[in-house]
């Protein structure tokens, strides 16, 4: 089925998320930009994973981590910082919520830590799997 053909592609993949990361010309390995069946097929089997998880109850628990996570690293601390540089630059009455979170959007993917994403793949991938074994049983 569709969804096993993603979730062995996140279990196989070779990016090893907890070693530190290569240069950007090492490490890109891009596709071409997906057609609209293809970004179909990729919403709906994100839709099924993240059903998958919030059935098993995983949903919560991994949100949690990561977000402690985050606040742990000073990841939280700093894109708090970064809005308030936004706001001061551009004022208040000048900024809607949806074009800060716009302006920091970038930065905050670019910085998070690479160990807090392998350990969230970690969690994802231990995730399906338990959700693999007790299914089989």
């Amino acid at each position: 089925n569709a969804l096993s053909g993603w979730k062995n592609e996140l279990l196989s993949c070779p990016c090893d998320m907890t070693q530190p990361q290569r240069s950007k010309k090492q490490h890109q390995r891009r596709p071409p930009p997906p057609d609209s069946s293809s970004r179909r097929r990729s919403q709906q089997l994100e839709s099924r994973l993240r059903r998958r998880l919030e059935a098993a109850g995983e949903t919560e628990r991994i949100r949690r981590r990561l977000h402690a996570d985050l606040a742990e690293c000073g990841w939280r601390d700093a894109m708090v910082e970064r809005a308030k540089e936004v706001v001061r630059r551009r004022g208040l009455v000048n900024l809607t919520l949806e074009e800060l979170a716009s302006e920091i959007y970038d930065a905050g993917r670019a910085t998070v830590p690479v160990e807090v994403k392998g350990r969230t793949v970690r969690d994802l991938r231990a995730a399906l799997r338990n959700d693999d074994e007790s299914a089989h049983r």
